[in-house]
């Protein structure tokens, strides 16, 4: 997992990410938390990117702290959240005095790690920040979805100043998805600039991550539909799982 695709792609990433729902997340996780008789006062945002859903963390009233790899994407937050402390980490490594209350992780970041050992090495720093009775909540894109969705299909998008194309290549074998982007943005004197980014995402099987939240010490409390937020399905394109850190 490396910061440097995130260098370029930090600078259009809030005007291409504009439609993502981050409030309708919102409400499943207030809906997860008051299930669980939590009622949380600090919250850390791992894999915060450019701030919004940090942005509208704090903006709710709680007191939040964001977490993310890259340098670039964090000069974005920190435009966006002045006085909220957010700090260059890595998931799989990061170390913080503060205890939370509860964590999340949204936008599928937990889909940028490699492989069960950076998971358990993910889950394993995030029950060590929590507080007892604290929740981690994070969504995955699932196997389902990279398979009947993403496969091996390209997709264009573009607004009044800057377009992408974004090839998809899925191994099954792996279940390894790579992403090719090219980037078209328009520049102040009229003509656009190219560039190009590859991304990889891990495809991760439920089993796989209720396994590695148990080895972690932390319970699995529930799956959702990332979309209906029911309860999660063979066919849900994205899942939510909420994990409690123990008493």
């Amino acid at each position: 997992m490396s910061d440097e695709i995130y260098v370029n792609f930090a600078q259009v990433y809030d005007r291409f990410m504009s439609e993502t729902p981050y409030k309708k997340w919102l409400i499943l996780i207030r809906k997860i938390w008051s299930e669980n008789n939590l009622d949380p006062r600090k919250i850390l945002d791992l894999a915060c990117g450019t701030g919004a859903f940090t942005a509208l963390l704090s903006q709710s009233g709680y007191g939040v702290a964001g977490l993310d790899a890259s340098p670039d994407m964090l000069a974005a937050a920190r435009e966006k959240l002045p006085g909220v402390f957010l700090t260059c980490q890595d998931m799989r490594r990061f170390e913080l005095r503060e205890k939370y209350d509860a964590a999340v992780c949204v936008c599928d970041s937990v889909n940028y790690l490699r492989n069960a050992s950076d998971l358990a090495a993910m889950l394993s720093r995030v029950k060590n920040c929590l507080n007892p009775g604290g929740l981690f909540i994070f969504d995955i894109k699932t196997v389902y979805k990279y398979e009947n969705m993403f496969a091996n299909n390209t997709f264009a998008y573009e607004t009044d100043d800057a377009a992408y194309i974004w090839a998809n290549r899925y191994d099954k074998i792996r279940r390894v998805n790579t992403y090719k982007v090219d980037f078209f943005i328009r520049r102040g004197n009229g003509l656009y600039e190219r560039f190009s980014e590859v991304h990889k995402q891990k495809a991760f099987e439920a089993e796989e991550i209720i396994s590695e939240a148990e080895s972690a010490g932390l319970e699995v409390v529930g799956r959702y539909d990332g979309n209906s937020f029911r309860n999660a399905t063979e066919k849900s394109k994205r899942i939510f799982f909420a994990l409690r850190r123990g008493e």
